[in-house]
């Protein structure tokens, strides 16, 4: 009888080693898979973001004194599978002022939105939204606000069938001065 007490005692602490292990890696890991950013903070300096990441950095085409770096997801954030997408991080006087997925579909058939990787992405991260129960209409366009970061999910049908999808993160505290 002692010995089944000593056994059934060994399996109960077996189990919850167990399922705090199971408990401490999901905290883990979920947190690792909602920054997609490469770990790039608001407020953080271009030279050194772009030193950490070692991305493509570009002037902005629409905005004066505006710098961004591009990468793909799947290069910080493979686990996420958030297919065919290019994250953008925007400086204001070179500070990181926005962080902009953009889904890439390359034809009218919308193969990448029709996955709705991204969509479930920012209902999983940020909260589901206005219109996040009818993903299916045409367009959306929802702004809304989670400790303090703006952030705007859009999906857009293009005349030529295309649709353009993005889910933009911004703090206005580091939006500087544009003219553009």
């Amino acid at each position: 009888d002692n010995r089944m007490d000593k056994t059934s005692n060994y399996k109960l602490i077996i189990n919850l080693k167990f399922i705090l292990i199971l408990v401490i890696f999901f905290l883990f890991t979920h947190k690792a898979y909602a920054d997609c950013f490469g770990g790039a903070k608001f407020g953080d300096d271009l030279r050194e973001t772009n030193a950490k990441l070692n991305a493509a950095v570009m002037p902005s085409r629409t905005k004066k004194n505006a710098i961004n770096i591009f990468f793909g997801s799947f290069q910080f954030c493979p686990e996420e599978n958030l297919g065919r997408s290019i994250i953008t991080l925007e400086f204001q006087n070179e500070k990181l002022y926005s962080k902009t997925f953009s889904v890439m579909n390359i034809s009218n058939k919308n193969l990448e939105s029709n996955k709705k990787l991204l969509f479930n992405y920012a209902v999983r991260n940020y909260g589901k939204f206005e219109s996040s129960n009818n993903i299916d209409i045409d367009n959306i366009f929802y702004h809304w606000k989670k400790n303090g970061i703006d952030i705007v999910y859009t999906k857009e049908i293009y005349p030529n069938g295309i649709i353009q999808e993005k889910l933009t993160l911004y703090d206005q505290k580091y939006k500087g001065k544009s003219d553009g």
